[in-house]
Protein backbone atom coordinates (compact mmCIF):
# COMPACT_ATOMS: atom_id res chain seq x y z
CA UNK A 1 0.00 0.00 0.00
CA UNK A 2 1.48 3.27 -0.70
CA UNK A 3 0.54 6.52 1.31
CA UNK A 4 -0.39 9.42 0.38
CA UNK A 5 0.03 12.29 3.40
CA UNK A 6 -3.09 15.08 2.54
CA UNK A 7 -1.67 18.36 3.11
CA UNK A 8 -4.38 18.77 5.94
CA UNK A 9 -2.45 16.35 8.77
CA UNK A 10 0.64 17.22 8.02
CA UNK A 11 1.28 18.01 11.80
CA UNK A 12 0.77 13.97 12.52
CA UNK A 13 4.00 12.16 12.34
CA UNK A 14 4.54 9.96 9.67
CA UNK A 15 4.45 6.72 11.71
CA UNK A 16 1.32 7.60 13.58
CA UNK A 17 -0.42 7.95 10.34
CA UNK A 18 0.79 4.76 8.77
CA UNK A 19 -0.07 2.90 11.97
CA UNK A 20 -3.81 4.45 11.32
CA UNK A 21 -3.61 3.44 7.60
CA UNK A 22 -2.77 -0.28 8.51
CA UNK A 23 -5.52 -0.50 11.25
CA UNK A 24 -8.13 0.66 9.10
CA UNK A 25 -6.83 -1.65 6.50
CA UNK A 26 -7.23 -4.83 9.22
CA UNK A 27 -10.21 -3.39 9.90
CA UNK A 28 -11.87 -3.20 5.99
CA UNK A 29 -10.79 -6.42 4.79
CA UNK A 30 -8.47 -8.19 7.73
CA UNK A 31 -5.10 -8.06 5.74
CA UNK A 32 -3.68 -5.08 7.05
CA UNK A 33 -0.43 -5.38 9.83
CA UNK A 34 -0.48 -4.97 13.24
CA UNK A 35 2.23 -3.64 15.46
CA UNK A 36 4.14 -5.88 17.29
CA UNK A 37 3.61 -6.39 21.37
CA UNK A 38 6.64 -5.45 22.61
CA UNK A 39 7.69 -6.71 26.00
CA UNK A 40 11.46 -5.89 27.58
CA UNK A 41 12.54 -6.92 30.36
CA UNK A 42 9.20 -8.20 30.95
CA UNK A 43 7.27 -5.14 30.73
CA UNK A 44 4.54 -4.47 28.54
CA UNK A 45 3.28 -1.31 29.37
CA UNK A 46 3.60 2.04 27.62
CA UNK A 47 4.88 3.71 30.37
CA UNK A 48 8.61 4.64 30.27
CA UNK A 49 11.46 2.44 31.14
CA UNK A 50 14.11 3.90 33.69
CA UNK A 51 17.39 1.62 33.93
CA UNK A 52 20.00 2.57 36.56
CA UNK A 53 23.32 1.64 36.00
CA UNK A 54 26.67 2.61 37.13
CA UNK A 55 29.07 3.65 34.58
CA UNK A 56 30.86 0.98 32.62
CA UNK A 57 28.10 -1.29 33.52
CA UNK A 58 26.14 -3.67 30.86
CA UNK A 59 22.86 -3.16 30.44
CA UNK A 60 20.55 -6.16 29.43
CA UNK A 61 17.41 -5.60 27.51
CA UNK A 62 15.44 -8.52 26.54
CA UNK A 63 13.09 -8.35 24.09
CA UNK A 64 12.28 -11.83 23.04
CA UNK A 65 9.03 -12.33 25.24
CA UNK A 66 8.24 -9.83 22.22
CA UNK A 67 5.21 -11.01 19.13
CA UNK A 68 3.45 -10.63 16.53
CA UNK A 69 -0.12 -10.85 16.25
CA UNK A 70 -0.25 -11.34 12.69
CA UNK A 71 2.17 -14.27 13.00
CA UNK A 72 5.36 -12.14 11.17
CA UNK A 73 8.83 -13.12 11.89
CA UNK A 74 10.28 -10.42 14.43
CA UNK A 75 13.87 -9.77 14.13
CA UNK A 76 15.79 -7.33 16.62
CA UNK A 77 18.81 -5.62 16.21
CA UNK A 78 20.83 -4.20 19.31
CA UNK A 79 23.22 -1.09 19.05
CA UNK A 80 26.63 -0.20 20.98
Amino acid sequence: MKTVFPESINNISTATFNNFAARMDWANDGKGNRNPVVVVNGDNSLATMKITSAHGNTVILDASATTDPDGDKLTFNGGS
